[in-house]
């Protein structure tokens, strides 16, 4: 069976445009996010787009 991939489109809302509006909470919240996804994409299990 072949794998199934997702699209996944990760967009701030407007209230987090301003960086005067990140708390440490929020901060550490992201960190976690992207440091899974480090981990997936070395696992081979993110796609990125390449940019263009």
């Amino acid at each position: 069976m072949a794998k199934q991939q997702y699209i996944y489109v990760l967009k701030l809302i407007p209230y987090f445009m301003d960086d005067n509006n990140w708390t440490i909470k929020e901060e550490e919240i992201i960190n976690r996010h992207f440091t899974r996804l480090q981990c997936m994409l070395s696992d081979g299990r993110l796609i990125l787009p390449e940019e263009h």
